[in-house]
């Protein structure tokens, strides 16, 4: 008999528990948009210890047995601001929605130096303007150059090719004998 009383008694504590707590489910979308916002984190502020979610892929959340009287709830997501929810009033007679818009957030950042470095520097450093340097690598790269430098030479702007079987090119309607071909610095006499 008592085991059936401590058991009974047991049941109606659990049962008065569970009619003190009621659900809170909500639903998180972009402001401008009205899209969703998965993954934007709820939290449950004024519960100890701290009870927290995550939105589904259509935004949706859901707290389960969340104690009757007054709560806050904060709901964030990187990239957007930050917004509570103060005195959310959770009673017995029905559950609560909240329908949450977030904004972005729009931040001044700290300004940004990209430092470039020319890619092919001439070896002459007397040459300021009209000097190019490459190597084989990029002969095999460049389209049409088929491993051949004067090929890749040819496509630059302001060089034209004279003739396929020679490798006299001409850069801005200078002679071809004024070219000067060197191989790892040294220079490569014409004909």
């Amino acid at each position: 008999m008592k085991k059936l009383v401590l058991s009974l008694s047991a049941l109606l504590f659990s049962i008065v528990l569970y009619a003190q707590t009621q659900v809170i489910t909500g639903e998180v979308r972009d402001e401008a948009s009205g899209l969703p916002l998965e993954g934007a984190t709820i939290i449950i502020r004024s519960m100890e210890p701290l009870r927290g979610t995550e939105a589904d892929d259509n935004g949706k959340f859901r707290f389960d047995l969340v104690p009757l009287g007054r709560h806050t709830v904060a709901v964030s997501k990187l990239g957007y601001e930050e917004r509570i929810i103060a005195d959310i009033v959770v009673t017995a007679g029905k559950s609560v929605f909240l329908n949450t818009v977030l904004t972005e957030a729009i931040r001044q950042l700290a300004e940004i130096v990209i430092n470039g470095e020319q890619g092919a520097k001439a070896k002459n450093k007397m040459a300021l303007v009209s000097a190019r340097s490459f190597n084989m690598e990029d002969t095999r790269k460049f389209a049409g150059a088929l491993g051949d430098p004067s090929r890749m030479a040819a496509n630059f702007a302001g060089v034209i090719s004279g003739n396929d079987s020679r490798n006299d090119i001409v850069i801005r309607g200078n002679s071809p004998t004024g070219m000067l071909w060197q191989l790892e610095g040294l220079n490569i006499p014409g004909n």
